[in-house]
């Protein structure tokens, strides 16, 4: 991928993103990380993204939460910080398709390859499991890594790791080579 490609890809995310702030954070300046989060079926990685969200509200961040098990269409959560999406079997799958153009990263307890290279296409920073075969861990000093991961699947684990993409997200340079190794692994 070329340097015009990422810059069109860059573009077509920022345009994404401030469609979708203005749908469901009017108030939110764009600047903020938008996070998507997938859950799983697994009971134990629900109560995962429940205990991870307390802590989450303290970064700056907008999230988006991916759950079959939530209601409804779309809800946003009492703090304004948090939209819950259900995709309910592919009907929502165009929205959740312009969502995830907006997205800068996310956060993916399945290792499925298909999610990780929907998430690519798109541009979007994964956050996984150190075991995942097609996450790289970032080393900013060697520039190397297409994403971040944790080493135990707990919410101290994965929130250490949100926090470095955060970090990082506000070094556009280093956010735009992450993306550029992103494009080279799909």
């Amino acid at each position: 991928m070329g340097r015009s490609d990422l810059q069109k890809l860059l573009e077509q995310k920022k345009g994404a993103k401030k469609h979708l702030f203005d749908e469901c954070w009017p108030d939110s300046d764009v600047k903020f990380p938008l996070l998507i989060i997938f859950t799983t079926k697994e009971k134990s990685n629900h109560e995962l993204v429940y205990k991870l969200l307390e802590g989450v509200f303290v970064l700056p961040l907008r999230i988006l939460v991916v759950s079959e098990e939530e209601p409804g269409d779309h809800a946003k959560h009492p703090s304004g910080k948090i939209f819950w999406f259900n995709p309910e079997n592919g009907r929502m799958a165009p929205k959740l398709d312009e969502w995830l153009l907006a997205a800068d990263m996310a956060l993916v307890f399945d290792e499925k390859q298909t999610t990780f290279h929907t998430l690519f296409d798109k541009g979007v920073v994964p956050v996984g499991h150190e075991k995942s075969p097609l996450i790289a861990n970032y080393h900013p000093n060697e520039e190397t890594g297409n994403g971040f991961t944790f080493s135990e699947k707990n919410p101290w684990g994965v929130f250490a790791a949100l926090v470095r993409a955060c970090e990082t997200y506000h070094f556009p340079y280093d956010w735009q080579h992450i993306i550029r190794g992103i494009l080279k692994v799909r």
